[in-house]
């Protein structure tokens, strides 16, 4: 014979369950990511020896003797947690910053593409102007006529230079 155990006086159960939501299966909601998760909780008590026979008496003078026995008790929850990657949403709507020379400016350091995107729009700017300065100069009609008769701003010809 061993040591005796006794009688169970008290059971408690618990469960829980959890679930991804196949969002990644579409992929218009890649972006979306959720989970549900489920808990269940039972516990059972015996009821105590001193309350299984309590006398009750009611109105009428009768005395009823109760029972009480065991109590019993469950609850359960239900969850859904998400994550919505906005960077990713945002790619697939077409809301990104578009950058042309991203692949050869990775291994770059900011200050050499803002120089390098000064100096391109420096140049650009240049060139503008010498279109709008050789148009205004035709619409001017401004030059001289060199000794070679050539009506130039710069004689090709050395010698008769002004």
């Amino acid at each position: 014979m061993g040591f005796p155990s006794g009688d169970p006086n008290q059971h408690f159960q618990s469960l829980q369950l959890n679930y991804d939501l196949p969002f990644a299966k579409f992929p218009f909601l890649r972006w979306i990511r959720a989970t549900y998760s489920y808990q269940g909780d039972y516990q059972w008590q015996d009821g105590s020896d001193l309350f299984s026979n309590v006398p009750i008496t009611d109105a009428n003078g009768d005395v009823t003797f109760f029972n009480l026995g065991n109590s019993i008790q469950n609850a359960s929850t239900h969850r859904i947690n998400s994550t919505l990657d906005m960077n990713t949403f945002y790619r697939y709507v077409g809301l990104t910053k578009i950058n042309p020379n991203s692949r050869r400016n990775r291994n770059r350091g900011v200050e050499e593409v803002a120089l390098e995107l000064v100096e391109a729009a420096a140049e650009q700017a240049v060139k503008e102007v010498k279109k709008e300065m050789k148009t205004l100069k035709k619409e001017a009609n401004i030059g001289w006529w060199c000794k070679c008769r050539r009506r130039t701003w710069w004689c090709r010809k050395r010698w008769c230079r002004r």
